[in-house]
């Protein structure tokens, strides 16, 4: 009789106040959701402390990765730019050294001169710049929406393309902080709150966002476009607001106006022109390891909603309503690099995706944005979120390989510097061998420049352009064609196969014999012998 009666509780209906079957799973729903409930309130309330923990976590995560990751081409630009000073270091990027205005070679030689080079001293004002992107982007979210979203806000930009450019000596990573920061001081001035200190700081940081790169102007337009939609939507035009987004545009202007001779020497030739496929390229490239964010939360999400089918949460309606204007803000930071390759076959000619990197801005925004709206601002959804997130934040933060010495990674270059001179082909791979290359070897490699062959067997001229730069301005063993195929004269090359190259192309079309000595991959050393006239 006992069993007969358990075999058909389930059919037992409620009288009084009976627990029956039903009850019991709707209790059980209810008491299996009121952890994350109750992790909502744990992150409010102990908010500071995890910002901190998440600042430890980033820049030792985020250290470890620049200290297994050498220098490479474009930051060796900016470290030989960081040795000199400011007037030298202006005219050096008035004569071409690099294409980009010098504040990040400014704050890189304040660092350098503090603690010395290194791959990750080097890289501090990068890890910094990040960092306030993402506390800045917390900020923003937390004013809209629980502090679950505003969480998952801070860590999404690290399930970026993004991320690489905080272990990166060059701009990239501090004009992302400067984005941060103006968007941030923007907010802040349209609600009306601390314009005496943000509209100073909005004027400043847009000014050296295009102090940093000359597409840091483009900053200007999500932000512009917002406040027009905003003026229209208010039918008042906020002054004080235009005058900071015009002092900072203005003042980056004037900035950077004297320095645009050193990129004319670049537009014959860029290396980058603009092709749709890199347009194309651009999100999916940048939005990799948020595709596992999107699973995750999908997978999270679908647990949850089996949970809750007929039991309500009751933390709905609750998150605060989203202007219009920063929705349209977020919109335009999405589409920059449309805007960037308009301008790109227009005027400049040149388009990479690294310069629009701040529209991983509308990336961040408009993803967790979209997902509070729907959700109608649920807790529960955004602890969800943050949890998908999490998980590849601290697996791109804790990934790094060992750190080992670069020319160690060469032994074929290492073994043919030990027996004598050696002319390397490819002028990215020489200029990061060369940096780390122990002195009794440094004296032994050379780069041979060419800007016109390099422009007829690679299509552009522009490493060639640079070499010859560093020459002039630092004595690098840099050599013109002429000066090593001189008639009857023999010598080695380090050739490098992956990368494109034109010396051996020149030196076969000249009339030179060439033959392998030794051969390592796609890596192989050349004795060429130059025919007598």
């Amino acid at each position: 009789m006992l069993r007969e009666g358990i075999r058909h509780t389930r059919y037992i209906v409620p009288i009084g106040n009976r627990v029956t079957s039903r009850n019991l799973l709707t209790t059980w729903r209810a008491e299996s959701l009121q952890p994350l409930q109750n992790a909502n309130a744990f992150l409010e309330r102990h908010r500071w402390l995890l910002l901190a923990v998440f600042t430890a976590v980033y820049f030792v995560g985020t250290a470890l990765r620049a200290r297994s990751s050498p220098l490479w081409h474009d930051e060796l630009y900016t470290m030989m730019l960081s040795r000199l000073d400011l007037r030298h270091m202006l005219a050096g990027i008035r004569d071409g050294i690099d294409t980009s205005p010098p504040f990040a070679d400014m704050l890189v030689r304040a660092v350098n001169l503090l603690w010395g080079e290194g791959n990750i001293v080097s890289r501090i004002p990068a890890m910094i710049g990040f960092w306030a992107f993402c506390l800045c982007l917390f900020a923003f979210v937390r004013r809209r929406a629980e502090i679950g979203y505003a969480f998952s806000a801070l860590l999404l930009p690290i399930c970026t393309g993004a991320y690489m450019y905080a272990i990166q000596a060059r701009c990239y990573g501090i004009i992302l902080g400067l984005c941060g920061i103006a968007v941030l001081c923007w907010q802040t001035a349209a609600e009306g709150r601390k314009r005496r200190l943000v509209l100073p700081v909005l004027a400043l940081s847009l000014a050296a966002a295009m102090y940093s790169h000359y597409y840091g102007f483009l900053i200007l337009v999500p932000l512009g476009g917002a406040e027009l939609w905003r003026d229209a939507r208010r039918r008042m035009v906020d002054w004080p607001i235009w005058g900071a987004l015009v002092a900072g545009g203005l003042i980056g202007a004037v900035l950077c106006f004297p320095l645009l001779e050193g990129t004319r020497r670049f537009r014959g030739h860029p290396w980058a022109v603009p092709e749709l496929h890199a347009l194309l390229d651009f999100y999916p490239s940048e939005m990799t390891a948020m595709v596992t964010v999107a699973v995750l939360f999908l997978m999270l999400l679908a647990g949850w909603w089996l949970i809750r089918r007929t039991h309500t949460l009751g933390d709905a309606d609750v998150m605060h309503d989203i202007p219009g204007y920063e929705i349209v803000m977020a919109a335009l930071f999405l589409a920059l690099p449309v805007l960037g390759f308009a301008a790109a076959e227009l005027v400049t000619h040149m388009f990479s995706a690294r310069y629009f990197i701040w529209a991983i801005t509308g990336i961040v925004l408009l993803s967790v944005f979209m997902i509070a709206v729907w959700s109608r601002g649920s807790k529960t959804v955004g602890i969800l979120l943050l949890a998908a997130t999490a998980l590849p934040a601290a697996f791109e933060m804790a990934h790094h390989l060992p750190n080992t010495p670069v020319i160690d990674s060469q032994p074929l270059l290492r073994q043919a510097l030990e027996q004598g001179p050696v002319v390397m082909d490819e002028g990215i791979q020489f200029f990061e061998q060369w940096y780390y290359l122990p002195p009794d070897l440094k004296s032994r490699v050379s780069y041979v420049a060419d800007p016109e062959s390099d422009a007829r067997w690679t299509q552009h001229d522009t490493i060639d352009v640079g070499m010859l730069e560093l020459r002039k301005w630092f004595g690098m063993p840099i050599l013109y064609y002429n000066e090593v195929a001189v008639p009857g004269t023999s010598f080695r090359i380090y050739h490098e196969g992956s990368g494109p190259t034109w010396l051996p192309n020149r030196l076969l079309s000249d009339g030179a014999r060439i033959e392998m000595l030794a051969t390592s991959g796609d890596r192989s050393i050349l004795r060429v012998t130059v025919p007598a006239r």
